[in-house]
């Protein structure tokens, strides 16, 4: 297949972003937690494509808000959304092994369960397209940094991050926001002398400074420069028992003890 797949960003409420994929020069897409409708049918419209599913990573409003509009204006529209989580209009559950297959059976989607942010939180995952790997990670994997724990235990999240992190490094990372700024600030407050995040760093302000999205991430370069991926390192274990005295020995312990440090955290903490 040499057709282009397009995978659009659309900003939404104060930093999300919902994701409209299609292939180059077909009309048929689908987008990925709707947390509003306008602007995704701004978009269709002007491109004159046709809205034919709807993929769901979690119930959080934010994410899921647009879906009675988008069926309005849509009615044939397919969502597929977590089997143990209440989404409106959802019409396929799915949970760990699920698949849907899209844009004219040409684009196949795997359905991984990952809970920790929500219980029911799943993500998709795709490896169709020859070196256009993807992932849509919902709030479950952000470039730099996770979600936090709603609903779930940290070992819970910790271990659906580390299968997320198992996928090619090649995969390219989808997420529901644009966080990456303030995740690689704390990632630069626990470990200041990281150089791969003070460069990952400086590339995603020139990003934004310029109104460009930071996304998407890779998994590669994800498990050189986000803290929570790095739990079993046992080097950077060390660097928290000696930054924080703390006795985290365990890859659980180390995430638990940083995601609780993340919850608590302000970027005036880090020296700019």
């Amino acid at each position: 297949m040499n057709k282009a797949l397009q995978v659009i960003p659309i900003p939404a409420l104060q930093d999300n972003y919902i994701w409209l994929v299609h292939f180059q020069g077909e009309q048929e897409c689908f987008v990925v937690d709707p947390g509003v409708a306008e602007p995704i049918l701004d978009y269709i419209h002007q491109n004159h494509l046709k809205l034919t599913a709807i993929l769901i990573t979690h119930h959080h409003w934010d994410h899921t808000n647009g879906i009675i509009q988008l069926v309005k204006q849509f009615p044939s529209t397919a969502v597929f959304g977590p089997m143990h989580e209440s989404i409106k209009h959802k019409t396929h559950a799915l949970e760990e092994g699920g698949s849907c297959v899209l844009l004219n059976q040409q684009y196949h989607l795997k359905s991984y369960a990952v809970p920790g942010h929500t219980k029911g939180h799943i993500a998709y995952y795709s490896d169709t397209l020859l070196n256009q790997f993807s992932l849509f990670s919902g709030d479950t994997l952000f470039s730099g940094g996770c979600g936090r724990l709603f609903e779930d235990t940290p070992h819970q999240l910790y271990h659906s991050l580390m299968r997320l992190r198992d996928l090619p490094d090649q995969t390219q990372i989808y997420c529901g926001h644009e966080y990456t700024i303030k995740n690689l600030l704390f990632a630069k407050w626990l470990e200041p002398d990281n150089v791969k995040v003070l460069k990952v760093l400086k590339e995603s302000e020139n990003k934004r400074a310029a109104s460009k999205a930071t996304l998407p991430s890779s998994v590669g370069i994800e498990k050189m420069i986000n803290p929570f991926l790095r739990c079993d390192d046992v080097n950077f274990i060390k660097t928290i028992q000696q930054r924080f005295s703390v006795q985290t020995q365990t890859p659980v312990s180390t995430f638990t003890f940083i995601r609780t440090l993340k919850d608590q955290w302000s970027p005036s903490e880090v020296s700019l």
